[in-house]
């Protein structure tokens, strides 16, 4: 994907979203000599990665950064996490420096089968969708009672039962947009659509894609009216500014 943005050498590189340990700023740093890369995350700790990278405290839908501060965005399982999504765009607009991109790549998406992005914690252990298999579109679908008693009902402790289920319907860690509202979102933003494509997940949507049955389509485009693409795990976009 990189040849489409030019490469990162001798950019500077916004990163939102980064991970904690600023291992995609190291990478980036190390492999491909951009002049500098900055991390924001909500909960991120300011720190020093290297001479040319850093990790900062940031909100993308608020930022302190100067108009036209960066030639490069980019952003890897973030944007379905973005409350108030169209907000954010303007602002990487307004810090971004004319003919400059943004790339993301980004989910599980709300409207997949497995969209609610199950993810918690309970002892010593880490309950997600790779490890616990919830009926495809139950977030959609069934609601937090329904789904609490299918967890009781397969061995889990009740109160464990409880938080996953509360979790998969009304975590607010995910902005609940479906695959139509994110193309509508990006058409609507002031930056030209290079690419808007979406993806599967091989190795993970074959497992849940096995239940879905044209009955449960069906029940889908009931209850979703204008909402068709149920199949699309993720997004991988690329939005370039005048």
């Amino acid at each position: 994907m990189a040849p489409l943005f030019g490469g990162f050498t001798g950019k500077t590189v916004l990163e939102v979203g980064a991970d904690l340990s600023g291992n995609l700023l190291r990478v980036v740093e190390q492999r491909f000599s951009p002049r500098e890369i900055v991390g924001i995350n909500l909960t991120a700790t300011n720190q020093n990665i290297s001479s040319r990278a850093r990790l900062e405290q940031g909100d993308i839908r608020s930022t302190s950064y100067a108009d036209q501060t960066f030639d490069l965005i980019i952003s890897v399982s973030a944007f379905e996490h973005i409350t108030g999504l169209e907000r954010a765009l303007m602002e990487m607009h307004r810090i971004l420096k004319p003919g400059g991109y943004v790339f993301s790549h980004f989910g599980p998406i709300w409207s997949t089968s497995y969209g609610h992005h199950l993810s918690t914690r309970y002892g010593m252990r880490n309950y997600t969708y790779w490890n616990v298999m919830l009926p495809p579109y139950c977030h959609l679908l069934m609601s937090a009672r329904e789904i609490e008693r299918l967890l009781v009902g397969r061995g889990y402790a009740p109160d464990l039962a409880r938080a996953m289920s509360e979790y998969v319907t009304s975590s607010k860690d995910q902005n609940q947009l479906f695959f139509e509202d994110y193309e509508q979102l990006f058409k609507r933003s002031p930056f030209d659509i290079v690419l808007f494509k979406g993806y599967d997940v091989p190795e993970i949507a074959q497992r849940y894609n096995a239940e879905i049955t044209p009955a449960l389509l069906d029940q889908l485009k009931a209850r979703f009216p204008g909402k068709t693409h149920f199949f699309y795990d993720g997004i991988a976009t690329l939005l370039r500014k005048r």
